[in-house]
């Protein structure tokens, strides 16, 4: 199983660019976010969630907040809000510091925008992409808690991070 996860994980990693000339720099970075947040699930399921250890997690989730900053957050917590939560709430458990923090605000306006009232109804919804409940819930449960602690009813997407607005 381990040589089949990695040899996927090292695919993915040498993807082209899927829009090497595109006009539309939001696409290639839902392209970007997608393929990293899969490649940070390939690597839970080869190590599982142990971010006390060296790994590539967090290196990963950096790349994942880069590839963040050029989505066109406007467009697409109106066309892909779900897509974001999923993404989101991979970045938040693979980042640590500041990029987790982005990542949680970011994770809480998805959780708004789509009227999530539980974790376990975010994790249905991230049944809908790549996610395995062995692996992923309790890190969700904690996820959820501390977006409970925190105000993000006015959350400005914007402010949070210098991404790229419509």
């Amino acid at each position: 199983f381990q040589e089949r996860a990695y040899l996927i994980k090292f695919r993915l990693l040498e993807l082209p660019n899927a829009f090497p000339a595109s006009p539309r720099q939001s696409s290639h970075s839902v392209f970007e976010s997608c393929r990293y947040a899969t490649i940070i699930m390939v690597e839970f399921m080869i190590r599982g969630v142990v971010l006390d250890v060296p790994s590539t997690v967090p290196v990963l989730g950096e790349r994942l907040l880069s590839a963040a900053q050029g989505l066109d957050l406007v467009e697409c917590f109106q066309t892909r809000a779900e897509l974001l939560l999923w993404i989101f709430s991979l970045g938040c458990i693979a980042c640590v510091g500041e990029g987790k923090t982005t990542f949680v605000a970011l994770l809480g306006k998805a959780v708004r925008l789509l009227q999530t009232k539980s974790w376990q109804d975010a994790r249905d919804r991230l049944f809908n992409y790549l996610w395995i409940e062995d692996i992923l819930d309790e890190q969700l449960q904690l996820l959820w808690a501390e977006l409970e602690q925190q105000d993000l009813s006015e959350v400005d997407a914007a402010a949070i991070l210098p991404i790229r607005q419509a």
